[in-house]
């Protein structure tokens, strides 16, 4: 009898202690959701800012006003977002997709206005990431429903775009048949983002539906194909090496394409993978390419005679046919492809003008230069060198550029744009590097000065021409220009997006497809992690001059 009543005493303990468990777990989830439904009420009635003011102020049009990221804010956000993760279920996922696709404004521009403070492309993008940790059968089964079963309301394509950036991280066992699906979407933001999916989690039999992508009408759907098979043969090459030799003869078709940013994307897979098979085929580019027979971006040109050098180890510095034909023919029974780039190669100078020893080789390129109060201080090492007062940082920049521009060809087109707390351009569009350009382009700069605040991403969405910001960051397609210079002292100190973090978001996943080149020069005597990045993430190189 004594027996019985313990083990049910043990029993009946057993069962609390399982209820308390579960309790407690149910709570926990609860305390989740309902934490971020909390906080998500007070952002969208604007009780919650992404700005504070700052302890300085900071001059704008002539007038002192306060204004500063508050990081603490977005820590607290991404805190109640990683919340939502862990819970990993289907009230969780209502929540992301609503932040995910929270108030998207048919015009960026009214957005940015209206809704400054809240930052609300952080949000969207920031929500993204945690979908993409869902792992939770059911949750992913709604977000197909949710996503890619309803064809109403504006915002479709939007929720398309997340299925297809979740997806496409493997997450789901159906994923690549749910990317193929999406291929022929009739909205561009949505096939790219699907094709993107494919290359990262697709395989040998997603290679030629990807192929097939690489004649469409689009530009940047070709330049996402090309990626796209660059990351398939990644996921592939060991098991199946025949493929690169496939995808090889598929890109020398595809390496007259008329837009030049795809032929980027052309000469970056066959640097990758390398074949002597290649060799032949650029040189003849570059004749078809040279001067007088075909108008093309100088530079492709260069990039071309780059990616010869990778696969030879030769160091001709230009794109002179002539001569990589000379040399191809005296070494070709000879030669031994080297099995990766030779590193001696990678900062081999080209004879060409530069900005701060950075060739310009383009013929379409944009000098963004920082004019806020800041740059009137000395650059501190030449003041050291020369024992004298130095000058400004910006009176040295205004040298540099001038030098750069008097040796650029005349045909070369170029436009200068000067930013402090907003953003002055020369021209509307680039223009001839003529006489009368450059004097224009010196009264300009010259009659700068050193004043206000910094704000490095209103400059660069002018530059770059920004169509859209959170989940699907992309340029416009009248974007003209090949290669951009940003030049600055510091940090951003005001504009639509402060934080380094979120501009060098922005920007890297705009610029993805369009492949502009940002080169970066940074005055200071403190190392500079953003400059270095953004240059880093968008086939730039950065120069530090302190």
């Amino acid at each position: 009898m004594i027996n019985t009543l313990i083990f049910n005493f043990r029993l009946f303990g057993l069962i609390a202690a399982a209820l308390v468990l579960t309790s407690f777990s149910a709570s926990a989830q609860n305390d989740a959701s309902t934490k971020f439904k909390s906080w998500f009420r007070k952002y969208k009635n604007a009780e919650i800012e992404l700005y504070q003011p700052s302890p300085m102020p900071i001059r704008i049009a002539g007038k002192e006003t306060y204004q500063y990221f508050i990081r603490d804010n977005q820590k607290k956000m991404d805190a109640l977002l990683d919340g939502l993760t862990d819970q990993n279920d289907l009230r969780a996922v209502r929540l992301l997709v609503e932040a995910a696709s929270f108030r998207f404004d048919r015009n960026a521009d009214a957005e940015a206005k209206n809704h400054f403070k809240k930052q609300p492309w952080t949000l969207r993008a920031h929500a993204l990431e945690a979908l993409g940790k869902i792992t939770d059968p059911e949750s992913m089964e709604w977000l197909r429903a949710r996503c890619l079963g309803s064809e109403s309301g504006w915002d479709a394509p939007f929720r398309r775009v997340i299925a297809a950036s979740v997806f496409g991280l493997g997450q789901n066992q159906d994923g690549v048949v749910l990317l193929k699906s999406m291929l022929d979407d009739p909205d561009l933001r949505v096939v790219t983002k699907a094709i993107a999916g494919l290359g990262r989690i697709g395989g040998t039999d997603e290679l030629d539906i990807i192929l097939e992508k690489l004649g469409d009408k689009s530009p940047h759907v070709r330049v996402a194909a090309l990626d796209a098979i660059g990351g398939i043969l990644s996921n592939t090459r060991n098991s199946v090496p025949s493929l690169a030799e496939k995808v090889l003869f598929a890109l020398f078709r595809h390496l007259d394409d008329p837009e030049w940013s795809v032929q980027d994307a052309v000469l970056s897979l066959m640097e990758s993978y390398r074949s002597t098979k290649s060799i032949p085929v650029l040189i003849v580019f570059l004749e078809k390419c040279s001067p007088g027979r075909q108008a093309n971006r100088e530079r492709t040109l260069q990039r071309a005679a780059s990616v010869l050098r990778s696969l030879t180890g030769a160091r001709i510095n230009n794109a002179n046919p002539g001569k990589w034909a000379e040399w191809w023919s005296e070494n070709r029974a000879a030669f031994e492809l080297a099995p990766a780039p030779p590193s001696k190669l990678l900062d081999f100078q080209l004879d060409s003008p530069g900005f701060f020893n950075i060739p310009v080789n383009s013929d379409c390129v944009c000098f963004t230069l920082d004019i806020s109060g800041s740059m009137r201080s000395p650059l501190t090492s030449k003041a050291q060198n020369s024992g004298a007062e130095s000058e400004s940082k910006l009176v040295y920049a205004r040298e540099e550029l001038l030098k750069t521009l008097c040796s650029l060809d005349p045909e070369v087109r170029f436009n200068v744009i000067l930013f402090n707390d907003v953003f002055r351009s020369l021209f509307k569009n680039p223009a001839p590097a003529c006489e009368e350009n450059i004097r224009k382009a010196k009264a300009f700069f010259e009659a700068a000065e050193a004043d206000g605040g910094t704000d490095v991403f209103g400059a660069l969405h002018a530059a770059l021409n920004i169509t859209s910001m959170g989940l699907v960051n992309s340029l416009g397609n009248d974007t003209q220009i090949d290669t951009l210079f940003l030049l600055s002292d510091g940090v951003s100190t005001t504009g639509t997006v402060i934080d380094p973090d979120e501009i060098l978001r922005i920007i890297t996943k705009a610029n993805r497809l369009s492949k502009i080149r940002i080169n970066t020069v940074f005055l200071g005597t403190s190392p500079d992690t953003f400059m270095h990045n953004i240059a880093k993430n968008n086939f730039g190189r950065c120069v530090h001059i302190k």
